[in-house]
């Protein structure tokens, strides 16, 4: 039997992916886990949005998923660009970085978000937020409160 931490990637990478219930149900038996293993561990998630909408709203650090590896962020705003792309804004805390700078403010592609997972830590609004994000000119889906 696998880690469950690592089924439960698995079964987040399968169901953002569309795959039947069929091959849901087959991954499982060849790893030796029932659903009720899954539920107890919170290994079937909350989708992204609702994870990063509620870390928002209770201002909690998430670990994210996202190239080239994982990343601690205070999660600060969710919305579109104006080429239509969904994105979250976040100050990046730690982890890893294409950009060389593994803290600073970053915006994510949400279709680029591999995991999201909160991490039972709280943080402080920075004063740096700004709550009009001009990255997201096609609208605001959610935001932290100040």
């Amino acid at each position: 039997m696998q880690d469950l931490n690592k089924v439960r990637r698995n079964v987040r990478r399968m169901l953002k992916a569309g795959a039947p219930d069929e091959d849901l149900e087959m991954y499982l038996y060849i790893e030796g886990i029932t659903i009720d293993q899954l539920v107890g561990t919170k290994a079937l998630p909350k989708s992204d949005y609702e994870e990063m909408a509620e870390a928002m709203e209770d201002k909690t650090l998430l670990k994210i998923d996202y190239p080239p590896g994982e990343r601690i962020v205070e999660p600060y705003a969710l919305g579109r660009t104006s080429q239509g792309n969904e994105v979250l804004r976040a100050y990046q805390r730690s982890g890893a970085s294409e950009s060389g700078e593994p803290t600073n403010w970053k915006l994510f592609r949400v279709d680029r978000i591999d995991d999201v997972e909160p991490v039972d830590r709280r943080f402080r609004t920075r004063n740096s937020y700004k709550k009009k994000d001009r990255a997201m000119r096609k609208g605001i889906i959610d935001q932290v409160g100040k």
